[in-house]
């Protein structure tokens, strides 16, 4: 047995041994193809945008068999093109041919490529060509040629300098800077004047500025064409909007909701007519009030005391209409507030403190709508400003404060000022409505009062800071896509459609919180 496994071995050394020198054998006899690649570097020097230069390398085989060349490939910069691109054919003993190399600059500075010819020389199956080139002119790089702003809160934003650079050799002209970015929260600010040529080594720069105003994922691309071979360079940034955290109010609709209106009406002369007018329109008024809820308060001031004239009305009031129409009629012995009805409100309004003669009128969380009535100018000396902002500061919330006015319209009731009153601009402060005094009919009047009376009832502030594009609103567990509005001065859902006494309103939305 050992001597069969001994013979065994040493045949197999053999065998070996010949396949290795059989080999080098058919080499040294000249039975196989060897291949040559000359030269293996090409230096292409240096070419302008535009310009072309072809060099060749040779391929030859010196062996003295035929030669099968299996491919040759071309890798790196794409300044570099193989014209002639041929694989799989055989070259015969001592045969040469050429291959040409066309170079053309696409970009500046050095420019590296390579061709890795393959053959079926067992001794050298790869032979390779460095092409070496170097393109002058201009080159442009953008710093950073990619930014992102990270996840900023809605509402918040950040903002990066661009550099625009020319690393090349040559003058690059900047002949546009254009951004792109559909949903608008990336926007571009550029100072540049152009066409701008910068030299070798200078740089200007553009601002890139990120405002999370959604809660959104975006991104922007900055494109600079200029005479950089390459036309026209690109750069990204990317960012994203995210609520900090999201809430969810919840409601009730107020069965019988409060509303304190306060009439102040001019006591001159002219004004003995308007008030008839006014107390005929009073039931339409109430009408109209009471579809809505049972919890008015009415009060009337006209004497300079400031107190209300028959005190405060309410559903109980026995014969409500004559006690209005008196009271819209009364006129005291002395006429110090005549047409200064700025003034005569506030000194009601300063007496409705408990123990004084208008107290009861006034309460928390009411609707408090002051309806103004006069056929003159406002004379108090008062602003239209300041006197809004008293008003205001008896409730907790500006919105629960509206001025209406019963003045002069489109016909100037005779005086050049026509609707130019000072009465007018406190209106216009509170979203209240206009009406006109010398109108023929004040059934209108008493409706659109009555409407502006109601407005507040359907108003429910945030708890917390709302983003209007976040806002959904349900309302005993269906969804409303319309019929409300956000009001953002005051922070609230506004419903433009009366929601149904006792309802449950939720709200959901994504708080904005500071930078």
């Amino acid at each position: 047995m050992y001597r069969l496994a001994l013979l065994a071995f040493a045949s197999l050394f053999a065998f070996t041994a010949c396949t290795e020198n059989g080999l080098t054998d058919l080499v040294d006899e000249g039975v196989l193809g060897r291949i040559e690649v000359t030269p293996p570097v090409i230096q292409f020097g240096t070419l302008q945008d535009g310009e072309e230069d072809i060099r060749p390398y040779l391929i030859t085989n010196i062996g003295n068999a035929s030669l099968l060349i299996e491919d040759m490939v071309l890798e790196g910069s794409g300044s570099f093109v193989l014209l002639d691109e041929r694989d799989n054919f055989l070259l015969a003993p001592s045969v040469t041919e050429q291959f040409d190399v066309l170079f053309s600059p696409l970009g500046v500075n050095d420019q590296l490529a390579h061709v890795t010819v393959y053959s079926d020389d067992v001794l050298a199956p790869e032979q390779r060509v460095d092409l070496i080139g170097y393109g002058a002119g201009p080159e442009l790089q953008i710093d950073p040629p990619a930014y992102d702003f990270g996840a900023e809160f809605v509402g918040c934003g950040g903002e990066v300098e661009v550099f625009l650079r020319n690393i090349g050799d040559d003058d690059l002209i900047i002949t546009a800077i254009d951004y792109l970015e559909t949903v608008g929260l990336l926007t571009m600010d550029d100072a540049n004047v152009l066409p701008l040529t910068l030299e070798p080594s200078q740089e200007t720069s553009v601002w890139i500025d990120f405002e999370a105003l959604d809660q959104v994922a975006v991104t922007g691309q900055l494109d600079v064409t200029s005479n950089d071979p390459r036309g026209v360079v690109s750069a990204t940034q990317t960012g994203e909007g995210v609520f900090a955290t999201t809430a969810e109010d919840t409601f009730v609709v107020p069965e019988d909701p409060p509303v304190d209106i306060l009439f102040a009406v001019d006591q001159s002369g002219s004004m003995d007519w308007h008030a008839s007018q006014l107390a005929t329109a009073f039931s339409a008024l109430i009408d109209a009030i009471g579809q809505v809820t049972s919890g008015w308060r009415i009060g009337v001031v006209t004497t300079d005391g400031g107190c209300f004239n028959s005190g405060v009305l309410t559903t109980s009031t026995p014969n409500l209409q004559s006690t209005f129409a008196s009271a819209v009629s009364l006129n005291g012995t002395t006429f110090n507030y005549t047409e200064k009805l700025f003034q005569l409100t506030q000194i009601a309004m300063s007496k409705t403190y408990a123990g004084q003669c208008n107290a009861n009128f006034l309460r928390p969380n009411a609707l408090l709508h002051i309806v103004l009535v006069s056929d003159e100018k406002e004379q108090s000396g008062i602003t239209p400003a300041s006197f809004v902002s008293t008003m205001q500061s008896y409730k907790s919330s500006p919105s629960l404060v509206k001025v209406s006015g019963i003045i002069c319209g489109p016909s100037g009731c005779g005086h050049a000022d026509g609707w130019d009153t000072g009465y007018k601009d406190a209106v216009t402060l509170t979203n209240g409505v206009r009406l006109d005094v010398m109108a023929t009919n004040w059934a209108n009047n008493a409706q659109q009062l009555a409407a502006a009376s109601l407005t507040s009832i359907n108003r429910f502030e945030l708890t917390q800071t709302a983003h209007p594009g976040s806002i959904r609103v349900w309302v005993d567990g269906t969804e409303w896509t319309t019929g409300w509005h956000y009001d953002a001065a005051t922070n609230e859902v506004v419903f433009d459609t009366n929601p149904p006494p006792g309802g449950v309103v939720e709200v959901d939305y994504g708080v904005l919180v500071p930078c």
